[in-house]
């Protein structure tokens, strides 16, 4: 299965969720969380990593138009709390906890 149509379909939503914030919400920081809420919960569902990079640029072009430079930090933490909370829910994750003894982890 190809990756473009979720990457344009997740870049559109932002897109739209960008436009939507500064049709409707007053506020600057409104705004921006409503794009970061979009780009994190985009970024937790897509699979592919080169789709949460599309998208992650997608939502930071979408906050340089809506507020400014100084909210790109917001996308930058939605982003890694949504790739984070997916990568920890891995498989790969859960057998890099599994491999070490108990007594191992403790400091």
């Amino acid at each position: 299965m190809s990756i473009i149509p979720a990457t344009l379909g997740g870049c559109v939503a932002v897109a739209l969720a960008a436009l939507a914030a500064r049709v409707a919400v007053p506020g600057t920081g409104e705004r921006v969380v409503i794009v970061a809420v979009a780009v994190g919960a985009l970024s937790a569902l897509l699979r592919d990593t080169r789709s949460c990079l599309a998208i992650a640029a997608a939502g930071s072009m979408a906050v340089l138009v809506v507020a400014g430079v100084a909210y790109l930090f917001a996308v930058a933490v939605a982003v890694l709390l949504g790739r984070g909370q997916r990568w920890v829910r891995s498989p790969e994750a859960l057998a890099l906890f599994r491999s070490t003894p108990p007594d191992a982890r403790l400091p």
